[in-house]
């Protein structure tokens, strides 16, 4: 199978904090962290097994001197990792709340993980 990858990743271990906005348990926070992040998302590693096209609200804590980053994101995939104790999730942004944003609505030139 090929690689489907539309942007490069890098290595990137922040934390994020997600809800389901489209579940009667909406409210409930669910705590995680990345293991990789491009411009269009992240690859994260949870407890839980996420349905694909699930939306999720996030925040993404890179770095506590930094303004946490909100997030709108959809689940594009996810897996049992091998050990079966986690699971990990390919999340695409749908909109980010950043001071990263153009007018336009895009991410500004500088990616979104320089800002960390």
């Amino acid at each position: 199978m090929g690689e489907r990858r539309k942007l490069p990743r890098s290595n990137a271990d922040h934390r994020v904090t997600y809800r389901k906005v489209d579940r009667e348990d909406e409210d409930t926070r669910h705590d995680c962290t990345t293991l990789n992040a491009s411009d269009g998302g992240l690859c994260i590693r949870i407890e839980e097994e996420l349905r694909e096209d699930e939306t999720l609200a996030l925040e993404i804590d890179a770095d506590s001197n930094k303004p946490v980053i909100n997030a709108v994101a959809r689940v594009a995939w996810c897996r049992s990792e091998d050990d079966g104790n986690a699971y990990q999730a390919g999340i695409e942004f749908l909109w980010i709340g950043s001071p990263l944003m153009n007018p336009a609505g895009g991410l500004c030139v500088n990616s979104l993980w320089s800002f960390f």
